[in-house]
């Protein structure tokens, strides 16, 4: 596979500067183009029944910016940021697979500000695009290799479906698709594209596991689903003095509930790897960082689906 863009992209330091790049790319291959040059970028082909998505911005990283590369595994001198540039990468290399194999390519969606607070996603689906030919969603802003979450509904269709193509599903926290699985009601996965020990500077993307996601999805897009299964409206959670978690469909958030969190000692946040304190977050049964905690917390706090 060609790399030669991915340098590029993880070297553009703001995700602003994403747009430009990927118009210059992406333009010659489709006759839908919106953005807003600065929050969302979406190329839409109204033939195609599949919707890739990817953030193209990245947490805080080094002013002096360096690549290195060691048997197939991307590093820097710093956070890498890989999540999500490799995501957008991926994207790219895909609408080129369709294209040179007459596929027809995929809608695809750019988001950014993912990082802090999805600003981005928060804007576009204020915008009621119709996606009535689209009957999945699929993002690549994932770690690891071979597995994919949600963070909505998903029926037992769709997960058969991914189940094909050999993906495994694990928990997740959050990735700005489910918002627009929230407006949509279009089922929307999260499959793991290679990075490793995300937001740290130990960060690395393996190339091997996203040469493997990019063939996966492109299977994906080559035999996509036939029918859509409608997610449900999205659910917050509600912790109640009983200490009995359950979760409700449209209920309120309790602003008078503060804190999930029970405990907290040094151990390895199960979902982004990273060893240091950790918080027990009693709901999830899992321990996140802090970081991975903060991200939660706020999705809860705002309604959205961890």
């Amino acid at each position: 596979m060609n790399i030669k863009l991915l340098p590029k992209l993880l070297c553009l330091k703001e995700g602003k500067d994403v747009i430009p790049f990927v118009i210059g790319v992406l333009q010659k291959y489709y006759d839908n183009c919106a953005t807003d040059n600065d929050n969302y970028l979406l190329f839409l082909n109204p033939k195609s029944t599949s919707l890739l998505q990817a953030h193209i911005d990245t947490v805080k990283r080094e002013e002096k910016y360096e690549l290195f590369v060691r048997n197939e595994v991307i590093f820097s001198n710093g956070v890498l940021g890989a999540d999500d540039r490799a995501g957008v990468w991926g994207i790219i290399k895909l609408v080129e697979m369709c294209i040179e194999r007459k596929i027809e390519p995929p809608s695809v969606l750019f988001t950014n500000y993912e990082e802090s607070g999805s600003g981005g996603m928060k804007e576009f689906v204020k915008q009621k695009v119709d996606f009535k030919h689209v009957k999945m969603a699929i993002a690549m802003d994932r770690k690891g290799c071979g597995h994919y979450v949600t963070y909505n509904h998903l029926a037992k269709e769709v997960e058969r479906y991914m189940a094909t193509f050999g993906w495994r599903d694990q928990n997740g926290s959050f990735s700005d698709i489910s918002l627009f699985t929230d407006e949509y009601l279009i089922p929307s996965v999260n499959v793991s594209i290679g990075y490793h020990s995300e937001h740290t500077k130990s960060e690395t993307l393996n190339l091997d596991e996203l040469f493997m996601a990019v063939n996966r999805v492109y299977k994906m897009l080559k035999f996509p689903i036939k029918h859509l299964y409608p997610s449900k409206k999205k659910y917050v959670y509600d912790w109640t003095e009983s200490d009995t978690y359950k979760n409700y469909y449209g209920r309120a958030w309790d602003s008078k509930l503060k804190d999930y969190s029970s405990a907290r000692y040094r151990s390895t946040c199960d979902f982004c790897g990273v060893n240091g304190m950790v918080n027990y977050v009693i709901p999830l049964k899992e321990r996140l960082c802090d970081t991975c905690y903060d991200a939660w917390f706020l999705n809860v706090k705002t309604g959205v689906c961890p």
